[in-house]
């Protein structure tokens, strides 16, 4: 599994845990599995490496998200 993958499906993973969701995160790059019984699909992709994602973050703190 890449390495992104599976950062994004560790990420997702605990996201759902904490807010105590009963969604089932799955982690793949074959879209046929991926489609099979799903009801819903997330596609994700990241541009411009890590320095975007960071500004992904940065910015939404300095406007005060997420607040307290």
């Amino acid at each position: 599994m890449p390495t992104g993958l599976s950062r994004a499906e560790k990420l997702v993973s605990r996201m759902a845990e904490t807010a105590t969701s009963a969604v089932r995160v799955t982690a793949t790059t074959d879209r046929r599995q991926a489609l099979e019984g799903a009801d819903y699909v997330v596609v994700t992709i990241q541009v411009g490496g890590n320095d975007q994602w960071e500004a992904d973050i940065r910015i939404p703190e300095h406007y005060g998200w997420p607040s307290a």
